[in-house]
């Protein structure tokens, strides 16, 4: 039924992405050299369920991250009894684990921004949140902005922001 919304819309650099994100996002951090700064409001994801679509995207990240490069992220930290609390304390724990750098917001505003930085050159940024649903989601959509100058703007303001909101939950 959402069959044309499989091919990625594309203009100088730029593109859309619907259900092809996951592909365009596994593609963008296996090349990543330096640095990989993520925003998200939900992740979820199970090594215990073959076939979830989030596995692919965490693993390439532990193995950069084990590369030394410098992947962090910036996480909603929702009330308890919130739908995203589980899935978030969870992968906060996982992340703690693994030894990645991340910072929570707690409390207002709600981080419900969705962004990964690709080395000061590539930004994707849009709806879908690190869960199967939203990656499976046809409906769901993200730009993909090739342009240096904007992306080392937002890597800037992601560092205020990591910054700001980290307040000793900086790990």
């Amino acid at each position: 039924m959402y069959e044309f919304l499989d091919q990625a819309l594309k203009s100088e650099n730029i593109k859309v992405h619907y259900s092809g994100y996951r592909a365009a996002l596994l593609d963008a951090i296996k090349g990543a050299k330096e640095s990989i700064r993520i925003t998200t409001y939900v992740t979820a994801f199970s090594f215990k369920k073959p076939g979830n679509p989030v596995n692919d995207i965490i693993t390439e990240l532990v193995k950069k991250n084990k590369r030394g490069l410098n992947v962090r992220f910036i996480l909603d930290g929702p009330k308890k009894g919130a739908a995203n609390f589980r899935p978030s304390m969870l992968f906060t724990r996982y992340l703690g684990h693994m030894g990645f750098k991340f910072a929570v917001q707690y409390g207002k505003p709600t981080l419900h921004m969705k962004m990964v930085l690709i080395d000061e050159s590539i930004v994707f940024i849009g709806s879908h949140n690190l869960t199967r649903a939203s990656i499976r989601n046809p409906l769901d959509c993200s730009v993909e902005i090739c342009k240096a100058e904007l992306v080392r703007d937002m890597v800037k303001r992601y560092d205020q922001l990591f910054g700001v909101v980290s307040h000793g939950e900086s790990h």
